[in-house]
């Protein structure tokens, strides 16, 4: 039901659009946007069944994603846009078994760039809805080893385009600084290119799979779906 009212209320904000006049961006001007983000976690698990206080073995996860993106207004109402996309993840896990320890490790990283085009509508004073269109290719690779000889190390690399078309909300706090509400995507067309290599004493073996899918995240609304986020304005 929450799902029909948002896509109602957007249908009638396009309805209504033309007979608004409010002001909106300024042809030339700059908008900076993006995210920086890091994680890290370690912990400890003990074996319940010999020894509450034994450690029974260990973890450690550590991220870092960063994503900036710069765009201009060609318009009053439309901008073209680059950015970034970066990412990269270690976890490590030490498992205790008697006198052995196996530790097993996974890397993961992902490098790629996004075209994009937006466009606002205005809905009141400095309130818009806005539409955008992107495509974004991303290169990603992946490695697993473990200190376990019966276990092969497993790499992955591949690559990945994705087509998206999503919908939100932006509000202009200030002259600078506007405050976007973006939902899940309207529809997204991915390409996905995945080869896989498992390296062992004698033998190498590898395998390849191909991925084609369209999905919509509007299917079912969750607000862990919907992103918040600032963008800054510079003035031209």
């Amino acid at each position: 039901m929450k799902k029909k009212s948002v896509l109602a209320f957007l249908t009638i904000a396009m309805l209504s659009v033309s007979s608004l006049s409010y002001a909106q961006f300024t042809k030339g001007q700059v908008m900076l946007d993006g995210n920086i983000s890091f994680y890290n976690d370690n912990s400890k698990f003990v074996d319940s069944f010999t020894n509450f206080n034994s450690t029974a073995g260990s973890g450690k996860t550590s991220t870092f994603n960063f994503n900036p993106s710069i765009a201009r207004f060609s318009s009053e109402n439309t901008m073209y846009g680059i950015g970034l996309n970066y990412f990269t993840s270690t976890q490590t896990q030490a498992s205790i078994n008697g006198q052995n320890t196996t530790t097993q490790k996974l890397t993961e990283q992902e490098i790629g760039v996004s075209f994009y085009t937006r466009h606002y509508l205005p809905l009141g004073k400095n309130f818009y809805v806005f539409f955008e269109a992107g495509v974004s290719p991303y290169y990603f690779s992946s490695n697993s080893t473990s200190s376990d000889t019966s276990s092969s190390p497993l790499k992955e690399t591949g690559f990945l385009i994705e087509a998206s078309l999503t919908t939100g909300l932006a509000y202009k706090l200030t002259k600078r600084f506007l405050l976007d509400i973006t939902l899940p995507s309207i529809v997204n067309v991915d390409y996905q290119h995945i080869k896989q290599t498992s390296i062992s004493t004698n033998t190498n073996s590898s395998a390849t799979d191909n991925q084609f899918l369209i999905s919509s995240g509007l299917a079912g609304v969750a607000l862990d779906d919907i992103s918040i986020g600032m963008s800054l304005l510079l003035h031209k």
